[in-house]
Formats: structure tokens, C-alpha cells, sequence
């Protein structure tokens, strides 16, 4: 009995350790939790190719719990993708919502604050992200087109939005016919041959642009109209060849002034009636319209009677156009969308100005967003009471309110408004910044920018691009940020300008 005792006593103390080892390691063991700590932080072109063309790397400090990322000055920053890295098991957030690096974006035209925690929760750590201003973007010269002279020293330059190249529409002094370039990395080429053959274009009288889809048009006054020499024809280039949109001679009249614009599959050519025929009336406005077919209706709808000056903007969804009569020296903007016209503003002068300069054919400028709000350049004699001191003004059209203010709360004085032989042109940067190109004739002849400082809330000092004389200016935005200007230079060289990073 004393036997079985004592081995029943050992395995019970046997058991006992057993159960008191599995019961330790049974136990889990509390690991220690990474502090929390922003590693590596940056806006990377594979995740933001929309908006950036190179890396922008943030400087991180512990010190203070900062990031600080340059960037271009007018990059849109309103949905940016960052890449980030923490330490191994930390959590992200921002506004309560988790960050997922390469994946989430945020609005950064505000400082945006990243709220790192451990594991637990228990410790957290804030980082403000702020974007600068890079101070390394310049104007430089990318390249010169010396081949063509185009007559009247006059281009058209239009960005391809697909690729961000420059093409530049005009006519050559020679031939009469149209010319088409593009650049791509500081070389000029030819679209559909040095000449478009088929053309002989009346006068001066032509207008260019590149669809949303990449698709070259123009539209001239055809000297070779068989149902009436020098009415409008358009032309748009297929990849290998230009083809006449529907049939040649669009509307039955000659024009004065032409635009061209494109939206999806409507192409849209608003023209000025150069003189009396039948029904039509010199100085008219009419629109045509093609969509399997032209189809040509009066302005005079949407308030449009008159026109002595008139250009045109086309965005992803809408058409404006801008006109100013020569029979009330008044302006108007009508706006074409979901296929038909509505007036924004008809026969209008500001309270106090006697009229708008009829005689700035190629200064008269309107740009619209894809947002729906509009940047006009006008001018009028408001401020000086004489129609021989015009002052130029910007104005903005916000859709939201239907309301049309002056930007910077002034006119701009660095040119004047009521001389022929000015060329000026509005485009907004992707973050909504507003610039004007320029060159005047009466000054010193110089083509010259300047853009809108959000900061100070007034337009900046002028930049002269380059010291010789200079016409027929023309300004185009990337959507990274980067811009294109080009203008007629010296010698008639068709001079493009680059806004980029310094190299």
C-alpha cells in the first residue's frame, strides 16, 4: 500500500509541473510595440502622372514633426497620391481615415496633418505635410521653327492634352496653304506633310485646335470653295492624312473671323459674316454645328447680334465664346453645352466704362475649366474716361453663384488696351492660378507673363520671355504643371517657350 502511495505522489507532482508549464505557456507574452515615426514620405509620378512629370520628395523633421514638399508653384494639389513608409506595425490616418500609402489621396492645398499610432493605440504622433512653391521653374526657349514664314506672323499653338506636345497651326506667306507642327522633345515635325496641299487659304483667315481625343482640326476661307470662293472648310488629320470634315464650304457666306472648337463628336465653328449676302448681314454671327452633318443657326438667340471681335475656349464638356460688337462697343458670352447655346452675359460694359475696344482682334481672350468657371480679358475705359487709355481687366465667372467678379480687385496697367496690334491670351494653371501672355506693339515690343499671386492677391510683375520683337502670342497649360508659349520671334521664327524645372 506504502508503495502505491508514493508513486501516486510522484506522478502528482509530476502532473503538477506540467500543468503549471502549460498553464505559463499558455500565457501570451506582450510584445513591444514600434514607435510611431514617419520613415520616408513623397508625391511619386506612377501614382500622381496626371499631375507631376518628376518625383517630389518630402524633407521629414523629427525635430518639430514636419514634412515639406516642393513642388511645381502650379501643380493642382486638390488630389494627390502620397507614398509613405512608418515604422513596422504603425497605423495611419487623416481626417479619421485610414491611409493607405500609394493608394489614398488627399487635398493639399492646405497644410494636411498624418496621425501616426503604435500597435496599442496608446502612442501617436502628428505630422503636418506642407507643399512649396519650387523656386527652380523657368521660362526657357525650347525650340525655333525656322522653315515656314507664316503670313501675317501669324500661329496658333494648341497643347495635345493625351501627351502634353505642342502643335501650332498657320499659313504659309508663300503657298496660302495651312501648316501643321508638333515638338516633341525640342524637335519639330511636320502633321500630314509640310503642307496641307488640299488648301488655299483666303486672306488670314483661319483658326486651329486639338480635340480632347488628340485629333488636329482647323478651319479656313477656301479660295477652291466650289459653291462660293472663301467660305469656310474644316480639316482634321487622321493619323496619317487631313480629310474635310462633312463638305467643304460650311456656311453660306464668307467669313470674316473664324474659331474652331471640338467636343466629342460635335465640332463647333462660330464665324462673323464678312459681308452682306442675301439673308446674311455684315458683322452677324452665326454658329455652325457639325455632327453627321453642318447645321448653321444665328447667335442672335443667345443675345449675339453683332461682332466685330470674337475668340473661343473649348473644355471637356463645354464651348464659350466671346464676342465684342462693333455697333454697341458692348461684349457678350454665351457658353455652348449639351448641344445648344445659353447666354452668360449679353451686351454688357461695366457701370462707368463708354465702351470695349473693338480694334484688339487677337487681344480679346476667354478660358474656361472644367469646373465651368471662365477667365475673360477685357478692357474698357472705365477707370480713365477715355476710349485712348483702355485698361485691360480679368474677369472670373464662378457657375456656382452665376457671378462675374475682377480678379485682384484692379485692371492690369502693364499694357494698353486699345491698340490694334496687341496680342494677348488668358490659360489657368491645373490649380486654378491665372496667367496672361502678351506682347505690345507700343511698348516694347517684347513677349511678356504674368500670373495671379494667390499669396499677395495681386497679378505679379511681367517677365519678358525674350528681347526681340514679338506677335501673335499663344499659352497653353499641362496638366503637371508645366506650360507652353509660343509667339512669331525675329525674322518670323516661330519661337516655343517651356515654363519647367531648371535644368
Amino acid at each position: 500500500m506504502k508503495k502505491i502511495y508514493s508513486w501516486m505522489t510522484v506522478m502528482a507532482a509530476v502532473l503538477s509541473l506540467g500543468f503549471t508549464s502549460c498553464s505559463d505557456n499558455d500565457e501570451p507574452k506582450k510584445e513591444e510595440s514600434a514607435a510611431p515615426e514617419l520613415l520616408s514620405f513623397s508625391f511619386n509620378v506612377a501614382e500622381n502622372s496626371e499631375v507631376l512629370s518628376a518625383d517630389c520628395v518630402g524633407v521629414i523633421s523629427d525635430a518639430d514633426k514636419t514634412v515639406k514638399v516642393t513642388m511645381p508653384a502650379f501643380a493642382d494639389k486638390s488630389s494627390l497620391i502620397a507614398t509613405f513608409t512608418v515604422a513596422e506595425g504603425n497605423t495611419v490616418l487623416v481626417n479619421g481615415i485610414t491611409q493607405e500609402s500609394g493608394k489614398t489621396a488627399n487635398d493639399f492645398n492646405a497644410p494636411v496633418d498624418y496621425i501616426i499610432s503604435n500597435t496599442k493605440g496608446d502612442k501617436n504622433i502628428k505630422y503636418t505635410v506642407t507643399i512649396e512653391k519650387s523656386a527652380d521653374y523657368v521660362w526657357s526657349e525650347v525650340a525655333r521653327y525656322t522653315e515656314v514664314v507664316p503670313r501675317g506672323s501669324n500661329a496658333v499653338m494648341k497643347l495635345n492634352i493625351t501627351d502634353n506636345v505642342p502643335y501650332i497651326g498657320f499659313v504659309s506667306k508663300a503657298s496660302n496653304k495651312m501648316v501643321v507642327v508638333k515638338n516633341e522633345n525640342g524637335n519639330f515635325s511636320y502633321v500630314g506633310g509640310n503642307e496641307v496641299e488640299s488648301t488655299n487659304v483666303a486672306s488670314g483667315r483661319f483658326d486651329f485646335t486639338v480635340s480632347n481625343n488628340g485629333t488636329p482640326y482647323f478651319i479656313y476661307g477656301d479660295n477652291d470653295c466650289s459653291s462660293l470662293k472663301a467660305a469656310a472648310t474644316v480639316m482634321s488629320f487622321n493619323g496619317s492624312a487631313w480629310s474635310t470634315v462633312g463638305d467643304a464650304g460650311i456656311a453660306g457666306f464668307v467669313p470674316s473671323k473664324l474659331q474652331i472648337g471640338v467636343l466629342g463628336s460635335e465640332v463647333i465653328a462660330p464665324m462673323v459674316v464678312n459681308a452682306n449676302k442675301g439673308s446674311f448681314q455684315k458683322r452677324e454671327v452665326y454658329s455652325s454645328i457639325y455632327n453627321n452633318g453642318w447645321q448653321t443657326n444665328s447667335m442672335a438667340s443667345v443675345g449675339i447680334n453683332n461682332a466685330a471681335v470674337e475668340c473661343m475656349s473649348t473644355t471637356a464638356n463645354a464651348a464659350y465664346l466671346y464676342t465684342i460688337s462693333a455697333a454697341t462697343y458692348k461684349y457678350s458670352v454665351a457658353m455652348f453645352k449639351d448641344g445648344s447655346w445659353k447666354a452668360l452675359r449679353s451686351e454688357y460694359l461695366e457701370e462707368g466704362a463708354t465702351q470695349a475696344p473693338i480694334l484688339m482682334a487677337d487681344a480679346a481672350s476667354i478660358v474656361g475649366t472644367n469646373d465651368g468657371v471662365i477667365y475673360l480679358l477685357t478692357a474698357d475705359d472705365k477707370e480713365t474716361g477715355s476710349v485712348k487709355d483702355m485698361r485691360f481687366r480679368v474677369l472670373k465667372y464662378t457657375p456656382d453663384t452665376e457671378e462675374w467678379t475682377l480678379v485682384g480687385g484692379s485692371t492690369i496697367s502693364s499694357i494698353k488696351a486699345d491698340d490694334s496690334h496687341i496680342s494677348a491670351k488668358l490659360a489657368v494653371a491645373p490649380d486654378g492660378t491665372p496667367f496672361l501672355a502678351y506682347t505690345d506693339y507700343k511698348g516694347d515690343k517684347c513677349a511678356k507673363v504674368q500670373y495671379f499671386d494667390n499669396d499677395t492677391k495681386q497679378w505679379s510683375e511681367p517677365i519678358t520671355l525674350s528681347a526681340e520683337n514679338a506677335s501673335s502670342i499663344s499659352i497653353e497649360f499641362c496638366d503637371n504643371g508645366e506650360a507652353y508659349i509660343s509667339f512669331v520671334g525675329k525674322d518670323d521664327n516661330i519661337v516655343l517657350m517651356k515654363y519647367a524645372a531648371k535644368k
